[in-house]
């Protein structure tokens, strides 16, 4: 994160601040949104940041702005790491390891995440060229409704009325599942 906010510091266009939600630097990052909330205030906490005063960040067109601190941040250009003898790896505090290892794990399922959308979606535009499959969606749709009236209104029609919806349900999975299947072909004619 904190790389992240220096980087984008020393960018000129930026001004020497670093504009942005934090829902942006999730995704720009690939974590979770709640893991860079804890990040920015560990951050500034510890007085590696803070808030620009020119600009708080009061909505999403008001992005807060973050900067380096200056004195810091050049205190620690100058230090010299202690180097490790060859083949070790060098010390990271439990904290610090645990921190990465949950930022990799996040990454590592948002990736997955992103991957199995595109896959559904890809499928999902296939199946609903078919006629077959909109219709199926639509009667889904309108059965909701006539669901949620019977169980207000006539709650003995509701069992027949979840085992067609079921059965509905079975049918589009089943259309979705010949769509992935087919080599680009008709999913109806499966």
């Amino acid at each position: 994160m904190l790389a992240h906010i220096t980087t984008a510091c020393e960018n000129k266009k930026t001004g020497g601040i670093c504009r942005g939600s934090a829902g942006q630097f999730a995704r720009d990052l690939g974590i979770c949104k709640t893991t860079v909330k804890k990040a920015l205030r560990a951050l500034m906490k510890a007085g590696l940041i803070y808030r620009a005063k020119e600009n708080k960040g009061k909505s999403k067109y008001n992005l807060s702005g973050y900067e380096v601190n200056r004195a810091v941040y050049e205190y620690k250009k100058y230090l010299k790491k202690p180097r490790a003898k060859r083949g070790e790896k060098p010390f990271v505090s439990a904290e610090v390891a645990a921190a990465n290892a949950k930022a990799e794990r996040e990454s590592y399922y948002a990736k997955l995440r992103e991957e199995a959308q595109q896959r559904v979606d890809k499928y999902l535009l296939k199946a609903n060229r078919e006629p077959r499959f909109k219709e199926i969606t639509g009667e889904l749709s309108r059965m909701e409704i006539a669901q949620a009236k019977a169980e207000i209104f006539e709650p003995v029609t509701l069992p027949a009325l979840l085992i067609k919806k079921k059965a509905l349900i079975k049918r589009k999975a089943g259309d979705i599942e010949r769509a992935e299947h087919d080599g680009g072909g008709s999913v109806a004619a499966i």
